[in-house]
């Protein structure tokens, strides 16, 4: 029988540990990306309203991963949304300190669950909060415009908020008709209108058509009596 040279055995074996090695570095990086995938899936179940098909994304999830900081944080937010409050406050809190510390995400959902327990002066600072961290957080930027406007019936503070917000994004109509409300309830009847018809042909939302005709009404009047300011 033929004997396989020293070199060519060496050889063999060099190339059998990296491929072994190649195996090993390959496998956990496909486990990686089905992993950020299945948490994918339940963000865009979340965002399409689907809270009960998230949370049972959330289980096959857990159950073949285990729980993590998203696993906690998505299953909370999908609890809030279905008016579980007190569940949801409790995975919120399982989520590490490291997580929470440099989300913003993390501290707004605090404040929904907050609103929601109707503890709205804690709400408003985890919003802030949330902005300490990203200024630019567009929902946290949101919900203390309509604080501002609705509860602290402050519309300079509101119109701030709203304005930051519409500068990040543009194309929702509830944040442009809360900004053209706050610039009527001070008077400004141009601006007022200006938001409010950008708002109306973005919307299909029933609740801002009506509440435009209503500041109609008010911009009508104003205009009989001697034009826009």
């Amino acid at each position: 029988m033929k004997k396989i040279k020293p070199f060519l055995f060496i050889l063999v074996i060099l190339i059998l540990s990296v491929a072994l090695l190649a195996v090993s570095f390959v496998m956990p990086k496909e486990d990686v990306l089905a992993k950020s995938n299945a948490m994918d899936d339940i963000a865009k179940l979340i965002t399409e309203e689907k809270y009960d098909k998230a949370i049972q994304k959330i289980d096959a999830y857990e159950g073949k991963y285990g729980t993590d900081d998203l696993s906690f944080y998505n299953r909370a937010v999908a609890l809030d949304y279905l008016g579980k409050t007190s569940e949801a406050e409790g995975y919120l809190e399982k989520c590490s300190n490291n997580f929470r510390d440099n989300n913003a995400d993390w501290y707004f959902a605090k404040g929904e669950i907050s609103l929601n327990e109707n503890n709205t002066p804690y709400a408003v600072q985890m919003y802030q909060k949330a902005l300490e961290i990203n200024p630019n957080h567009y929902e946290s930027l949101f919900r203390l415009g309509w604080y501002s406007l609705y509860n602290d019936t402050d519309c300079f503070k509101a119109i701030y908020y709203l304005r930051s917000a519409v500068n990040i994004r543009d194309t929702d109509a509830v944040t442009l008709f809360l900004l053209g409300k706050a610039y009527l309830n001070i008077a400004e009847y141009n601006e007022a209108k200006y938001w409010i018809d950008r708002a109306c042909l973005l919307s299909d939302n029933g609740a801002v058509i009506e509440g435009a005709k209503e500041c109609y009404e008010v911009i009508n009047e104003h205009e009989t009596k001697g034009g826009l300011r």
